[in-house]
């Protein structure tokens, strides 16, 4: 063979007078006994012939391998069956965890699979509750489990694999499924692991499983199926020749389970790949009895394809605490089928292209900029840029916990007496060590927390960025959704789903529009030259890219905003240039206008896609233009809405409305009058409003029309597509506006006026000292006042009309009615409201009846709440009490004192907080009740803001500003008046909120909070006048 090959090469050079190469893969390759001898035939071959043509050779260095090449294929000639690369494969296991439930079990397992090839792994006894899929940085967790602490079966799969992904199904936590369509294969490959009951177990639980499972293996019989798990049966060898199902290298006898198993699988027609592969008797069995004595083999992996399958083994070293070993089974993957017509020539020597930043690229960008007119080949210039610096500089994420030198040593040193595991005395050293392993992650894990608790309190003072970053649990995913009543657990399916639901929500509902306004091709509009506005300012530029938030999702072109704050100073020029141009022509990047869907769940059932909110995930080279276009139209905006909304407006809070509506309460009820207030809600109310509202109303509004033209033409080429684990279909924006563009809240307020202006309800709501207060806003939270029940129901049914003419529609299941006086029934478009006693209206809760009560339970109920979500600093006995006072002032008191502005407490409302604080002020020090400290001793070692104090300063400020105010808030008007054509009640009356205020200032405290100063002055007796009394007790 190699003497033919080289009388060919022979001729060839001599004939065709080129450049011999003999090559397999790009080498030459030589078997070691025929090196010597080939290489230097061929060489003096080549020399010769290069002496008589004149051409230069080179042959690259021989390389030793143990076999001779499958063949040589001469220089120029067309390999017409090219080599493949060697067979690669999929590695499919599963182990029996004894435990997953902790995080620390789930580190311990990460470091055991670390130098472990797998690609999914099956787990038995997770013993993790409730079914959750989340993604991590290496994998994906699937786990299903019913009882804390028992059985529980899950997925551990490599994220290379998450496109594969078709859905994961949970029958029971004994069951579970795992659909995955591996490329080149024309089936989809069903996986299905196990965990069944031991010997011990009633017959009843036993047979149930083995119907789960039959009918569970019948539904994906026409799939490739993979049935693995701990199966508690001892198989044995083959009894007799007629048991197809078993190989011929079976192990150990056959137990009472395992006859059953036997059985099962030769009615389904599934074969044990276990026995097919010959191993040693030490390499077959997966589990061991607690004591060492036992040894069998329960854990199989089982299929209906077995020829594709290259090996399965028994992995006997690996370092987790448990009595099984891993079984993995190893198939290969299918071979990509490559037209003759492109087969790839040798590629091994070209190199990889490298960007990296320099103050030359951003000049030589500047120059291409300069050179253009048309502003979109300039963004294309600075986007190609820009994708190539992040390609280049691709964050690398880095390991949560570390495990410490102490952990490895101990996982080291179990792992020297796994590999003696037969020998009786290493099991309970084993044992000893796992525990000593456990108690060493656990103490890693808590320092590696605290250290970064500590680092984020001490500079910011919060621990939200803290505990994002120490965030254990993965990405989730959205496990099944419901489609007509029934689960849907197909990823594919799923993201079917959501693409419909979100494609009909943003459909276009308005048959009158005209789709030929907008040129549907080119996102360009004519500018008039009756509009003009001045041009962006670098510093403008600069604001707003400064003013972008870190650490949040890229739009599609992955642009972060990390990288534009790093690089401001080379951007502003370049962007300044852009939006000029963009501002002068009116063509927008179409990049602009696409972006990805992201489903945050709000509440309510899980499955059900309605309970999802979209958050567009859009460029951040747009929403920097988005913010100087908003900081230019906000003044014009503002001026056109009312006190009445409070939403997204500098100098409004939920503070003012929520006085508003306490005051109207609190008076109706002492003067014994009726009143009806409203709670309307609306379904998914930025993402139902009319594109060509919108462009109405800025016109109406004062708008010019170059930025109206800029914001027209994004919407009417917006494309959206959902992402979930993998992207979905493009589908188009006819209607809504996008959550997560700076515009939208301003756009949706400016509608939401519009539709006011069209109500008639000037003679509506109740006389507030010869003015009409009939509703207030905050964004889409609107609620709506008046003395008589019709007309609310009038004023409800015109509001509902005017929303409709916009796209708004109200949810009349989740708007609610409250009443001091007899309910009677309102009607709206034939649905009937439902009254309620209580409600919670931006945060606050509103009752007609004991409110303040009310509310200070549910403020101690809420600070309690966020108390334990921080236990881990609160309790912490590593952490100094500066840490935990710094915690517990920014984080917890807040929760307790949100809304106190607004209280008119009373002396047992105030004694409550001041118990919940003291409470609060043990847990922290560690002691009890009968320990007997007096409560000046703890409150001197621990040094917090005294709850009380706290609420006195924020109230009385807070009046000072409210009454200072020029906007001619309702607050304010409210605090002033009373019902004049009402009667009180006799006797004592209930505590007022400015009875308080009234025993410090005086009757006319409301002249007073005019003087600065002089208000300044009696703040400290108004906060220091129950102090004393509680000094002195």
């Amino acid at each position: 063979m190699i003497t033919k090959k080289e009388k060919d090469l022979k001729h060839q050079v001599q004939v065709m007078q080129t450049r011999p190469l003999i090559k397999s893969k790009g080498k030459m390759h030589f078997s070691s006994c025929a090196k010597d001898l080939i290489h230097c035939q061929t060489r003096k071959l080549i020399e010769t012939n290069a002496l008589k043509t004149g051409y230069s050779i080179q042959l690259n260095k021989p390389q030793r391998i143990n076999h001779l090449p499958p063949r040589l294929v001469p220089a120029g000639d067309l390999d017409r069956h090219p080599l493949t690369k060697r067979c690669k494969v999929y590695n499919v296991a599963t182990l029996n965890t004894r435990t997953l439930r902790t995080h620390e079990n789930l580190l311990e397992l990460e470091n055991a699979l670390k130098n472990i090839k797998y690609d999914i792994l099956g787990i038995s006894e997770m013993r993790r509750l409730d079914e959750k899929i989340e993604e991590y940085t290496d994998y994906i967790l699937y786990q299903k489990g019913k009882i804390a602490g028992q059985y529980g079966v899950g997925f551990l799969i490599k994220r290379h694999l998450r496109q594969y992904i078709q859905e994961i199904i949970g029958i029971s936590d004994r069951l579970a499924i795992l659909n995955v369509k591996l490329p080149n294969y024309k089936k989809t490959w069903s996986i299905i692991q196990v965990y069944a009951p031991t010997e011990q177990a009633e017959q009843s639980i036993l047979d149930l499983f083995y119907e789960d499972l039959s009918l569970t293996i019948q539904k994906y019989m026409d799939n490739y199926i993979i049935l693995m798990g701990d199966f508690n049966a001892q198989v044995g060898a083959r009894l007799n020749p007629d048991e197809y199902t078993l190989g011929t290298f079976g192990h150990g006898k056959r137990s009472r389970n395992g006859q059953r198993l036997v059985e099962f699988l030769m009615e389904h027609n599934l074969v044990i790949l276990n026995s097919i592969f010959k191993k040693k008797p030490n390499n077959k069995w997966t589990w061991m009895s607690p004591d060492g004595t036992y040894k069998n083999e329960i854990d199989y992996i089982i299929t209906n394809h077995p020829k594709v399958f290259t090996d399965t083994n028994v992995i006997t070293k690996l370092n987790f605490n448990t009595n099984h070993r891993m079984v993995r089974s190893s198939f290969k993957m299918a071979p990509e089928k490559i037209s003759r017509k492109h087969i790839k020539l040798n590629v091994h020597n070209q190199s990889r292209v490298t960007y990296n930043q320099s103050e030359t690229n951003y000049q030589g960008i500047i120059k291409q900029i300069n050179d253009t007119t048309d502003p979109i080949q300039k963004y294309e210039i600075l986007e190609k840029h820009l994708k190539n610096y992040c390609t280049a500089n691709k964050y690398q994420k880095t390991q949560k916990y570390q495990l410490s030198d102490e952990t490895l040593q101990l996982i080291d040193k179990r792992k020297e007496c796994i590999t003696q595991q037969t020998k009786k005395e290493n099991i309970k050293k084993i044992a000893e060590i796992s525990k000593k392993i456990k108690e060493s992650i656990r103490k890693d894990r808590k320092t590696k927390r605290l250290k970064t608790l500590e680092c984020h309190i001490q500079r910011i003072g919060g621990t939200k960025k803290a505990l994002k970053e120490l965030r254990e649990a993965g990405k989730c995913w959205i496990p099944k959704l419901k489609r007509k009543g029934k689960p849907i657990t197909n990823r594919t399916n799923i993201k079917e789903l959501a693409t419909h639901f979100f494609t009909q929500l943003y459909a276009d509902q308005d048959k009158n529009t005209d789709k030929d306004t907008v040129n549907t091709h080119n996102l360009t509009t004519h500018i008039t030259k009756t509009d003009p506005v001045p041009e962006i300012l670098p510093c403008e530029v600069e604001k707003a890219i400064k003013s972008q938030k870190i650490e949040k999702s890229p739009g599609p072109d992955n642009i972060s905003n990390e990288l534009m704050k790093g690089t401001v100073a080379e951007l502003t020029p370049i962007l300044t240039n852009i939006f000029n141009s963009i501002l002068t022509s009116g063509s927008i990047p179409k990049q602009w206008a696409k972006s990805h869907i992201i489903l945050i769940h709000k509440k309510g059932d899980k499955e059900d896609i309605e309970n999802y909110r979209p958050i567009s995930l859009m460029s951040n080279v747009y929403k920097v233009l988005a913010k100087i276009i908003l900081d230019r139209l906000s003044p014009i905006l503002d001026e056109q809405q009312p006190v009445e909304q409070a939403g997204f407006r500098r100098g409004f809070s939920t503070i003012d409305h929520i006085h508003t509506v306490k005051q109207i309460l609190e008076k109706y009820n002492e003067y014994n009058k009726n009143v009806y207030i409203a709670f309307i809600d609306y379904a998914k109310a930025f993402d139902s409003l009319s594109h060509n509202h919108i462009w109405d109303t800025l016109e109406h509004q004062g708008i010019p029309t170059i930025y109206t033209n800029i914001v027209k033409n994004i919407y009417a080429h917006s494309q959206a597509s959902i992402q979930l684990e993998t992207l979905g279909k493009d589908f188009p924006i006819r209607r809504g506006v996008r959550q997560g563009d700076p515009l939208s809240p301003k756009l949706f307020s400016a509608v939401l006026e519009n539709i006011f202006r069209k109500l008639n309800w000037e003679d509506f709501g109740l006389n507030i000292n010869g003015s009409k207060l009939n509703h207030l806003r905050f964004a889409d939270d609107l609620i709506l006042f008046e003395e008589k029940p019709d007309i609310l129901e009038q004023m409800i049914q015109s509001l509902n009309e005017e929303s409709e003419k916009v796209g708004l529609k109200m949810n009349l299941t989740k708007t609610k009615v409250m009443t001091n006086s007899i309910k009677v029934d309102i009607t709206v478009s034939g649905a009937i409201l439902e009254f309620v006693n209580e409600y919670t209206y931006l945060g606050q809760l509103i009752s007609p009846k004991d409110i303040t009560v009310k509310e200070i339970n549910a403020r101690i109920a809420t600070g309690w709440k966020k108390f334990w979500s921080l236990k881990e600093i609160m309790k912490s006995q590593d952490l100094g009490i500066a840490l935990k006072r710094k915690t517990f002032n920014t984080c917890i008191l807040p929760c307790l004192t949100y809304g106190c502005e607004t209280w008119a407490l009373t002396n047992s409302l105030r004694d409550k907080l001041a118990k919940c604080q003291r409470a609060m002020e043990r847990s922290i020090v560690g002691t009890k009740r009968r320990d007997r400290f007096r409560n000046t001793d703890i409150r001197m070692k621990t040094k917090l803001t005294d709850i009380l104090l706290r609420v006195d300063q924020q109230k009385w400020r807070w009046t000072g500003h409210m009454m200072r105010d020029k906007h001619g808030k309702w607050c304010k008007a409210v605090s002033e008046w009373y019902p004049r054509d009402g009667k009180r009640s006799r006797g004592r009356q209930c505590i007022r909120w400015e009875d308080d205020i009234k025993m410090t200032a005086g009757p006319k405290w409301r002249r007073i909070t005019q003087d600065r100063p002089q208000w300044k002055l009696l703040e400290e007796a108004y906060v220091k006048r129950h102090t004393e009394i509680r000094d002195i007790l």
